[in-house]
């Protein structure tokens, strides 16, 4: 690339000191007018060379990697996006069933899990609590979680 500009500087100095030289051989009247119009014109075609022989292949630029890792970024950052929401939601529904725990009198440790729904919702779909098993409890969120007592595991201590 920079030896074609080399070339194509090389040869408007040339064609501008031929020119000029031109130029100043001929005597002043018509004849010098016209080689002065015909030295513009050559030195106009030697200046737009590069744009009359573009080469379209040269500047081929190829973004279809780039396109391919700014996509698996966008899925890197979709899937971490997913995990972080699904483990807030995980640890707010556990704090969530402690509470009501506490409320009535329980002591107990819960783990959640938490799922995409396929709607695209991320939902609880499955609890472990760790204490004295509470009907009460168990009723509760299977009402207020939607957390049927066949996704419910209690181990008792």
């Amino acid at each position: 690339m920079m030896g074609a500009v080399r070339e194509w500087m090389a040869a408007v100095v040339t064609v501008s000191l031929l020119t000029a030289v031109l130029r100043a051989m001929v005597p002043e009247g018509t004849l010098n007018r016209t080689v002065s119009f015909l030295s513009g014109v050559i030195l106009l075609i030697v200046l737009c060379q590069p744009a009359i022989h573009w080469d379209d292949g040269a500047l081929n630029f190829d973004f279809s990697q780039t396109a391919r890792e700014i996509e698996h970024r966008q899925e890197e950052m979709e899937a971490s996006n997913q995990a972080a929401l699904r483990e807030g939601i995980e640890a707010r529904t556990a704090s969530y069933i402690s509470d009501k725990a506490e409320e009535l009198g329980l002591s107990v440790s819960v783990r959640v899990q938490a799922e995409d729904n396929g709607n695209g919702l991320v939902v609880p779909v499955f609890v472990e609590i760790t204490g004295p098993r509470s009907q009460q409890l168990a009723q509760w969120m299977a009402t207020e979680l939607d957390l049927p007592e066949e996704r419910q595991v209690w181990h008792e201590t």
